[in-house]
């Protein structure tokens, strides 16, 4: 599918900020609804929840 820059911003236990670019890579159609979800566990939740 292909590769997507995304920042990663860190705020660390004080309060202190950094920011890394990253390349988010994507392999298949379904990937993107995972990331939306948190995850592939939170997805599968909500996709079982909404089927009942």
């Amino acid at each position: 599918m292909g590769t997507n820059p995304v920042t990663l911003r860190i705020t660390g236990p004080e309060g202190d900020r950094s920011a890394v670019d990253l390349r988010l890579r994507i392999f298949s159609g379904q990937e993107p609804s995972y990331l939306r979800h948190g995850g592939i566990l939170p997805y599968v939740v909500h996709r079982t929840l909404t089927w009942s």
